[in-house]
């Protein structure tokens, strides 16, 4: 299970996002997506990003910018959020394709940067589990699994603190927007790109998995 832990499992919302399911992206090459069958439109030009297809996407790269999911936000009026989980398969994005090849990939809710984690490379020595036996030999096969958490004790990646942002910092209350932001940023230290893995494509069958935990107020 992605989200073993001892959170009270009644008290929590679950959902997964495709990863197609974006609602904002400012990304640059060398960059793409792919839905289980073929690639949308051309490699190497981010317009492809918005066509209608996009919403299909079961992989996706880009070398520096940003990708933003509208996280779904379930919360009654009597209700605090105490923990958020994000679940995803990531990857660099090298040229070719090289295990190391480190990339500083960023994540945001809303406006507050929550820190990053250095994905160490981009995986190729041998198929994903999950990868279509179309795919390129010769591009990223799979990805690593990551799970971000923010609770009262800081923001982790993998039980690794990555800074001492809060869920008491993020606002979060009931009918309020929760935009989830990936990014690699224009002044990173290792800007080397991310590949976003979804269902049907690298090791885990999943697109992007959410876990609210919350308290209910007397």
């Amino acid at each position: 299970d992605l989200f073993d832990n001892d959170l009270d499992l009644k008290n929590v919302y679950a959902f997964e996002i495709g990863i197609g399911h974006y609602i904002d992206c400012k990304i640059a090459p060398a960059c793409g997506i792919v839905n289980k069958d073929v690639i949308i439109g051309e490699l190497d030009d981010p317009c492809y990003c918005s066509f209608p297809e996009r919403i299909d996407a079961r992989l996706l790269w880009f070398t520096e910018g940003y990708i933003r999911y509208q996280l779904p936000n379930s919360l009654k009026i009597n209700e605090v959020c105490t923990e958020l989980q994000i679940g995803m398969e990531l990857a660099s994005e090298a040229p070719g394709y090289t295990t190391y090849f480190p990339s500083d990939i960023g994540f945001r809710i809303n406006d507050t940067y929550l820190g990053h984690f250095t994905s160490p490379g981009e995986f190729n020595d041998r198929r994903g589990i999950f990868t279509p036996a179309w795919w390129f030999e010769n591009l990223g096969q799979y990805g690593k699994l990551k799970l971000l958490t923010i609770n009262e004790n800081g923001c982790f990646i993998d039980g690794l603190r990555i800074s001492d942002i809060s869920i008491n910092d993020l606002g979060i209350t009931p009918q309020k927007d929760i935009v989830f932001s990936i990014e690699v940023a224009h002044d990173a230290v290792n800007k080397g790109g991310v590949n976003i893995f979804g269902k049907g494509f690298g090791d885990y069958d999943s697109g992007i998995t959410v876990k609210m935990f919350y308290a209910s107020l007397r």
